[in-house]
């Protein structure tokens, strides 16, 4: 009866587990690409394009579900504690993921500990952009005002230890200047305020602010990229003024610890199919980002290292959120 009883429990064993016969099936029903920022800005974007893509190359579909709040602590840390089927992934700008634990005193998730890395899906730089109607238009302009002004020019961010925030704050430390924060809570509300006016400049990704760029709307200081970029040459990079300044945002597609190796794998497969081709490549780059694909290890190795960069970067600025 014990042999029985033990060959039992080890064969529901093997048909519980999630193994090739899941992955072979995978996905037979919708998948959520948790976002966990506001919509309308560069990671839901993406986030879109690919849940697009996958949903017509996969056969189900994959659906966007924003979480913001907690400078992306929230969507974050919901999706961590998720099962680990595959059926909730995350799509991640670095911040949260790089940023968020040198800042918070808990962030209810580890970033290395609770995801498995499945592929880097693109990049973008920062454009720091003011309204027309602000006297300075270029970075030497800028760094002037400032020096004559200190703690009377406000610019806005994302949220409170978000990269457009810490930019400016790096900017500031480099150069001897200081800014007002005014923190908003997500890009969109971000963007209405520079444009009427209500906020002198920030930092945006180029998705966020090209369309207000090209019409006139506001104005271009620099991007925080090291070099101009390939779609906006004329606009100069801040290390042509700030030496040695730069930072860019990155998006990649995470799934929960634990999830089956075989359906990372087809993940991985089905992402590099769609960013390595040419149509697919052309309108992500129409959108303001660059497409960039990663194995699994060259996404963790990336997402070490860029924890280590930004508990530097956040110990020399002096900011902390309890």
């Amino acid at each position: 009866m014990r042999k029985m009883l033990a060959l039992l429990g080890a064969a529901l064993c093997v048909l519980a587990a999630p193994g090739p016969a899941a992955a072979k099936d995978y996905p037979d029903r919708p998948v959520t690409l948790v976002v966990a920022q506001a919509a309308g800005g560069t990671n839901d974007a993406v986030a879109r394009f690919i849940a697009d893509r996958l949903s017509r190359n996969m056969g189900q579909r994959f659906v966007v579900e924003n979480k913001a709040g907690a400078g992306g602590n929230i969507g974050t840390a919901s999706t961590a504690r998720a099962e680990p089927d595959g059926y909730t992934l995350l799509v991640s700008v670095n911040n949260p993921l790089t940023i968020n634990p040198s800042l918070y005193r808990s962030t209810g998730f580890d970033p290395v500990a609770d995801f498995v890395p499945v592929s880097l899906l693109a990049t973008a730089p920062y454009v720091l952009v003011a309204n027309p109607k602000f006297p300075a238009k270029t970075m030497p302009e800028l760094l002037a005002l400032a020096k004559e002004k200190p703690n009377q020019i406000q610019y806005a961010s994302s949220g409170i230890g978000t990269v457009n925030h810490l930019l400016v704050e790096m900017l500031g430390f480099e150069t001897g200047t200081k800014f007002v924060h005014v923190p908003y809570r997500g890009v969109s509300s971000l963007m209405s305020d520079l444009v009427a006016g209500h906020i002198e400049l920030g930092f945006a990704t180029m998705p966020a602010v090209q369309s207000f760029l090209e019409g006139g709307k506001l104005t271009a200081l620099g991007v925080s990229s090291t070099k101009r970029l390939g779609i906006a040459p004329e606009i100069p990079a801040v290390a042509e003024t700030v030496p040695g300044y730069g930072s860019e945002l990155w998006v990649g597609l995470f799934a929960v610890r634990g999830t089956p190796p075989e359906i990372v794998a087809r993940l991985h497969r089905e992402i590099t199919n769609i960013l390595h081709a040419p149509k697919e490549r052309a309108a992500l780059t129409a959108m303001g980002v660059n497409p960039a694909t990663s194995t699994p290890e060259e996404l963790a190795a990336l997402l070490k290292q860029d924890l280590k960069l930004w508990q530097g970067i956040v110990a020399k600025v002096g900011v902390k959120i309890d």
